[in-house]
């Protein structure tokens, strides 16, 4: 910006003396040249403040994506913490139950056990958190979704819908209307992946 500056006053400078030069040539009154001169100032400030406001602005938006970057990442890295690594254990774990009991079954096994409810919590939260930043378009949509949309789908709609209906929408029905978002946001990701695929 420093040297954008040094460069516009020079070139100010440049059409100042080119104008004086002009109207002396055609020996035009001291009142026209001050009209003149005054004009040219003005019209150039307006240049440099316009470029200044796009410099601005296009800083910002570097800055927004940087942002945005950053917090994607944070976010997938704290998917890999210790007690979200015990939550994915205990998922892994009810995958066999869903497939020899139903997920009836699985809801009953997370009632029984509240390290098991705590850690399911934990993880629908943590999609809950995710689909927030995604609606305010706080984090990049495509990397979450190809880093969680296969595992979201797998929790949200095939294992732990029926404890989710049943457990946590009757005391927070808008966390559910946001993990629903997010799933059907998810299996659309997924079928277009599939689509590619075929």
């Amino acid at each position: 910006m420093k040297l954008l500056k040094n460069w516009y006053f020079a070139l100010w400078l440049i059409g100042f003396f080119a104008i004086v030069c002009l109207c002396l040539y055609f020996n035009l009154e001291i009142k026209t040249i001050a009209y003149i001169i005054s004009a040219y100032a003005v019209s150039c400030s307006l240049v440099l403040n316009a470029y200044s406001i796009f410099e601005k602005t296009r800083a910002d938006f570097e800055k927004t994506k940087v942002d945005k970057f950053n917090l994607t990442m944070q976010m997938i890295l704290k998917w890999d913490e210790k007690h979200f690594i015990e939550a994915r254990d205990y998922t892994r774990k009810q995958h066999g139950i869903q497939n020899k009991l139903g997920k009836e079954e699985i809801t009953r096994e997370i009632e029984n056990n509240l390290e098991l409810e705590r850690s399911v919590r934990m993880m629908l939260n943590y999609f809950e958190v995710l689909q927030t930043l995604i609606q305010n378009n706080s984090v990049d949509e495509d990397i979450i979704m190809e880093h969680f949309a296969h595992l979201m789908v797998e929790v949200m709609r095939d294992r732990y819908d029926d404890y989710i209906n049943k457990k946590i929408k009757p005391i927070n029905p808008l966390g559910v209307e946001k993990l629903e978002l997010l799933k059907t946001e998810c299996e659309n990701y997924v079928n277009i992946l599939n689509k590619h695929k075929k």
